[in-house]
């Protein structure tokens, strides 16, 4: 993800939250606010369509206004991801699966 997507999404995040930080929301609180609006599907700029929960948008609001735009930035995340090879995968499977093996022996 490039720095103009992650402005992007910056972006969005503000616009769903802007009418509470502003009181110009209709609602009668800024969860039911957060509820009506977390129903529908927010598209990214990468084509996902995601939905947030109101809580998560409650974040939003607090982080915003306690640390500004840019903690709205989508946060990197740390650590590797693990990748299985398929021969791993299979063998994984086939002991999971398999009845003969010592697994089940010693539960049944």
């Amino acid at each position: 993800m490039n720095n103009e997507e992650m402005i992007e999404i910056a972006s969005i995040r503000l616009a769903l939250i802007a009418p509470a930080i502003n009181n110009t929301i209709t609602d009668e609180s800024k969860i039911a606010y957060y509820s009506r609006i977390s129903a529908n599907p927010v598209k990214l700029p990468n084509g996902k369509i995601v939905y947030y929960s109101p809580g998560t948008l409650s974040n939003w609001e607090s982080d915003y206004n306690r640390f500004g735009f840019d903690s709205l930035l989508p946060k990197k995340r740390s650590g590797a991801r693990i990748k299985i090879v398929q021969v791993e995968s299979e063998k994984i499977q086939n002991k999971r699966y398999n009845k003969d093996s010592e697994r089940w022996r010693v539960w049944t």
